[in-house]
């Protein structure tokens, strides 16, 4: 993430943090904000790919 949205984001996470009447939901979403995580899984990511190459492959013939 470029700097200028980590800022953004920063606000926000700190906004939501400093709410006096947030919801538990709120809550658990400026918590989960905070840290920096990847939730990906390459299972999902090698069949995209996969198809990207095969369309590649097709415009060099």
């Amino acid at each position: 993430m470029k700097t200028p949205s980590r800022i953004a984001m920063k606000m926000f996470v700190s906004a939501l943090k400093n709410k006096k009447d947030a919801t538990e939901k709120e809550k658990v979403m400026a918590e989960k904000m905070a840290s920096s995580y990847d939730i990906s899984d390459i299972k999902y990511i090698e069949p995209i790919v996969m198809y990207l190459g095969e369309k590649d492959n097709e415009k060099a013939v």
